[in-house]
């Protein structure tokens, strides 16, 4: 995570733990790998860039290949054109 040095210590390290705590396999519910295939996701729907790579970075580390990083940006544009999609509906009935 970047840091902003504008915020105090203790709020990074409160910030960090709380990442930290949804980022972790602690429970084994799911994988490290797709945990960080996830937040690559999220990172890239709310236009994060630093964020998109430091999870791409993660991922690759737990042996995520070209091809499973590729599908997870095919998602992504997948969703946002659906949801484009819903929305363009949306507009339509108020022309």
């Amino acid at each position: 995570m970047q840091t902003d040095e504008t915020l105090s210590p203790e709020l990074i390290a409160e910030l960090n733990s709380f990442t930290d705590s949804f980022l972790s396999d602690s429970d084994n519910t799911l994988d490290k790998k797709t945990i960080e295939l996830i937040a690559a996701a999220v990172s890239i729907c709310v236009n994060c860039s630093p964020c998109t790579d430091f999870h791409i970075n993660e991922a690759k580390k737990q042996g995520a290949t070209s091809e499973e990083v590729n599908k997870v940006f095919k998602i992504v544009m997948a969703v946002s054109a659906g949801k484009n999609k819903v929305f363009s509906r949306s507009l339509k009935s108020k022309i």
